[in-house]
């Protein structure tokens, strides 16, 4: 249970840091939404791997260049579906 918990944090402090990232580079600094909503979501796929790999999972194996590749390729999957419904929530 307590990885669970771990996990759900993570996924949280991800959230913020997509949702504040991704304002930040759309409303402060003027980038299109979509380059916007990709920069948000890869630095908090970024925070979400370290910090998933360190603390929720306190994993000392070696092979953590895989891993994230696994992780960066299912991520894009994320990716592409935040897009999707980024552009019909959001287009104007």
């Amino acid at each position: 249970m307590r990885k669970v918990l771990k996990f759900a944090i993570t996924g949280s402090i991800g959230f913020i840091i997509d949702f504040l990232v991704t304002w930040l580079f759309r409303e402060r600094i003027g980038l299109n939404q979509y380059a916007a909503n990709g920069i948000g979501f890869s630095v908090a796929m970024l925070n979400n791997f370290y910090l998933n790999e360190i603390w929720t999972f306190s994993d000392k194996e070696t092979g953590t260049g895989r891993q994230l590749g696994y992780f960066i390729l299912f991520s894009l999957i994320g990716l592409a579906l935040n897009t999707c419904l980024y552009s019909v929530l959001f287009s104007t």
